[in-house]
């Protein structure tokens, strides 16, 4: 991403009218009980990801012990901009039923 549009996408998610509700939830909330969720979780991970490093997976982890995990090579912290086929094809593999 280059910082133009890094700039643009920052400025576009403050401006939107759910940020001031939100932000506070995404500063204070915190995630519990994952070991609960009954349905099947896939996390997937940019292994290039700056804003939540892939040393953070192991936290995940932790909060939901049954997930899989996927690696998103080559990815950022927005994977669907990096590569948005992977992200695709990472998606349509979770949600297969068979």
């Amino acid at each position: 991403m280059t910082p133009a549009d890094a700039a643009a996408n920052l400025r576009a998610m403050a401006a939107a009218p759910w940020f001031d509700e939100t932000l506070p939830t995404l500063r204070d909330g915190h995630f519990g009980d994952g070991a609960g969720i009954a349905l099947p979780v896939t996390i997937s991970w940019g292994d290039r990801d700056r804003v939540l490093p892939p040393r953070q997976v192991w936290r995940a982890a932790r909060a939901i012990p049954h997930a899989r995990f996927v690696p998103l090579p080559g990815c950022g912290h927005i994977p669907t901009y990096d590569d948005p086929e992977l992200v695709a094809r990472v998606m349509l593999e979770a949600s297969r039923t068979d």
